[in-house]
């Protein structure tokens, strides 16, 4: 960070710092399609970053902090980095290792020795801005090449397209290796409003400072499973009506209509359903909800520069109602896969529609999404082709999952599905079967044996792609055709709860009211038994979305004013009804915030929010900056 660092940078400061920082790149080589990472939270630093990696002429590569070592390595070397732009503190955190390291914290006083001016841009709209990896079905992430030409495109849409230049710029939530923060990063400031990053850490912790915030955004974009979240802290406010935002901006995966009920009492807030993939820069299609809608809204019409069209497997087009394939053209289809030509070719065709509005050379994405277009041209998403999975807002390639599990020494065969409960949230299901010809004797050793295939899995692969259960099978239910029959396979029931083998001692089972009801509301959301007075909601495969329900069913227990916040800093039934009891006037200790002990990185990031000097929570309205 720098030493002047406020809670706000004027734009003149902003461009000043990307200025000098662009220099500094140039002084270590980069340039033109050459690459460069960018690994930096929520702070200031990383929009100066972005920005310089822009100005220089290089294609900046997001790299969340928060990924497992080895998957910010595979990044580093697949990309072929020229340099990589973050912090020492992050590199301690993290141990990467890069042949040129620009340290932001320790080389401040050398690249503020450059000059301050603008660059001369001289580059061409077909040169890479970015280069973002998504989930890759052959076991390793894959980076997608973007140009500047799409990027533009996008950007110019989105500032006319929300009314970026009216309200309080808008909210950064989301982390930086998700291409939907794309829109909140850059088109703010393309409209000359703040671009405001809200609180590093837990997704609920940034939604919680967003419901509480008095700004009045230009938008919003979230994704639907955070907007679940956000709709129940704003219920538990004494204005949940105050208007947020001119547009509510979905976008990452289906968007079910009723999330957007309790936003029609306001009409000047208007929801738009973003459709896009990485593929096309974070969105090509919108819809804007003006009333309620029964089932999943629309995606809508292509946006400006964006031509869609509904194809059969022989690329010919089919009528309305009729579902086809979605191919997409226009300004933002992307160069390809970096180092990936086979996969290149296979998704990026020749455009035979484009005529003379298309160039020469012209593409289509083939997104691999199943749509109908209705009789007025709107489109309708009706679910994937392939196997991939969209789940919380992220695309996941099951293959990679899969890939992961069979590199560990133990497992045979893997497969992994979404499983969407009756009455509960979707997850992953990973199903494996074993090199070893022993089977676990009773429930709880299979079981035991599941958590640490799961276990193995977090040093490897983001948060958002570890499965919530593996079950190890002896062999995979076939077809006569020999293919993995998934209608056979066993679906999870209620299992047992299995705690670290480093705890020695028998954990309290719940012995008093509060603790019993408290257990059974986790026992039934987390579908588990035997939860000790110890045991981490987060550790049981606990998220965000659950915590809202478990604070739902707890209302009769819960002191006034008891937000999902408080059950997230106390995730144990032991802290929980400490904090509840004092806070009812009851007597008792409460315990200091617990972390959850299982994700290391967690525990660094506060770590690390502790000791820094400047925050940048959400800025107060009378102290609104004239820039990022």
């Amino acid at each position: 960070m720098y030493e002047d660092d406020t809670r706000s940078l004027s734009f003149k400061q902003l461009n000043e710092r990307a200025n000098q920082l662009a220099r500094h790149l140039l002084a270590q080589g980069t340039g033109p399609d050459q690459r460069v990472g960018v690994c930096l939270g929520r702070t200031p630093d990383l929009l100066i970053a972005l920005l310089a990696c822009l100005k220089s002429g290089a294609a900046y590569v997001p790299m969340d902090p928060d990924y497992p070592t080895p998957r910010l390595q595979y990044l580093i070397g697949d990309a072929k980095l020229s340099a990589l732009v973050t912090t020492q503190a992050i590199v301690d955190q993290t141990a990467l290792t890069c042949d040129t390291l620009v340290l932001l914290d320790q080389q401040r006083g050398e690249i503020e020795r450059h000059a301050r001016e603008n660059l001369d841009n001289t580059h061409l709209p077909e040169q890479l801005a970015y280069v973002i990896y998504t989930s890759g079905s052959t076991g390793h992430p894959k980076g997608t090449m973007v140009c500047h030409a799409g990027l533009s495109n996008y950007v110019q849409w989105a500032v006319d397209a929300y009314d970026a230049d009216q309200g309080d710029g808008s909210p950064v939530l989301g982390s930086i290796g998700f291409d939907a923060t794309i829109t909140s990063l850059f088109v703010p400031l393309a409209a000359g409003k703040p671009t405001v990053l809200m609180p590093q850490g837990p997704a609920l912790e940034a939604l919680e400072a967003l419901s509480k915030t008095q700004d009045q955004y230009s938008f919003i974009k979230i994704t639907p499973a955070h907007l679940e979240i956000l709709n129940s802290l704003r219920q538990q406010q004494a204005r949940p009506n105050r208007q947020l935002a001119k547009y509510l901006v979905l976008g990452g995966e289906a968007l079910p209509g009723a999330y957007l009920d309790p936003w029609f009492d306001q009409s000047i807030t208007r929801g738009v359903n973003e459709y896009g993939p990485t593929e096309t820069v974070v969105g090509c299609c919108t819809f804007t909800a003006h009333d309620p809608c029964a089932g999943a809204v629309p995606i809508g019409r292509p946006i400006a520069g964006t031509r869609l069209y509904v194809l059969d497997e022989y690329l010919n087009p089919v009528l309305p109602g009729i579902p086809g394939e979605l191919y997409i053209g226009g300004a933002g289809v992307a160069r390809g896969y970096l180092n990936r030509p086979a996969q290149t070719a296979s998704v990026f065709v020749p455009d035979p529609f484009g005529g003379e509005q298309a160039p020469a050379g012209a593409r289509l994405y083939k997104t691999g999404d199943l749509v109908r277009s209705q009789s007025d041209g709107t489109l309708v998403f009706l679910g994937r082709i392939d196997s991939q999975i969209k789940l919380h807002g992220f695309r996941i390639e099951p293959g990679e999952i899969e890939a992961a599990l069979t590199d560990l020494p133990q497992v045979r065969e893997a497969l992994v599905i979404k499983h969407q409960p009756a009455d509960g949230q979707a997850m992953l299901i990973g199903y494996v079967t074993t090199t070893t010809a022993t089977i676990a004797s009773t429930q709880a050793e299979a079981e035991r044996r599941g958590d640490a295939l799961i276990e193995q899995l977090r040093e490897q692969l983001p948060a958002h792609q570890i499965p919530g259960r593996i079950l190890i099978l002896k062999q995979m239910p076939l077809t006569t055709h020999g293919k993995i029959d998934r209608s056979k396979l066993p679906t999870p029931g209620k299992i047992t709860t299995l705690r670290k083998q480093a705890v020695t001692q028998t954990p309290k089972a719940p012995n008093q009211d509060l603790e019993q009801a408290i257990d059974a509301v986790w026992c039934d959301v987390l579908n588990r038994t035997n939860i000790g007075t110890e045991d981490n909601f987060f550790d049981l495969g606990g998220n965000s979305l659950l915590l809202l329900e478990v604070h739902r069913r707890l209302q009769d227990h819960l002191p006034a004013g008891c937000q999902v916040i408080d059950l997230f800093r106390y995730p144990t039934m032991a802290a929980l009804a400490s904090f509840v009891r004092e806070q009812n006037g009851l007597g008792g200790t409460v315990t200091q915030p617990i972390v959850n002990q299982t994700d290391a990185r967690v525990a660094r990031q506060l770590a690390a929010r502790k000791r820094q000097t400047v925050r940048q929570p959400v800025p107060q309205r009378r102290a609104r900056p004239s820039a990022a």
